[in-house]
C-alpha cells in the first residue's frame, strides 16, 4: 500500500488500483486531506481484502475504489 500525495492524472500501469477512504471527495481535485480524505495505491491482493467498491464521486477523473468501514454495511 502506497499513500497518494497528489491527485493521479493517469491509471497505474503495473496492475495496481487507486483507492480512497470512505470520505467522498469534493470534486476532481479537492484540497488534500480535507474532511479526512485519504487515498492510496493498492495491489490486486490488497484490494481483495478491503471493504471496497467502485466509486462514482468524480475524484481524479479516473476509475477508482472507495473503502467502507470494516464490518459495516457499505452505502
Amino acid at each position: 500500500m502506497k499513500v497518494i500525495w497528489t491527485v493521479p492524472r493517469k491509471l497505474p500501469k503495473d496492475g495496481t488500483f487507486i483507492v480512497h477512504n470512505r470520505v467522498r471527495a469534493r470534486g476532481v481535485d479537492p484540497p488534500r486531506w480535507i474532511d479526512g480524505f485519504r487515498a492510496w495505491i493498492v495491489t490486486k491482493e490488497e484490494l481483495a481484502h478491503l471493504p471496497a467498491k467502485l466509486c462514482d464521486c468524480g475524484w481524479s477523473g479516473l476509475p477508482h475504489y472507495r473503502c467502507g468501514l470494516w464490518g459495516k454495511v457499505f452505502n
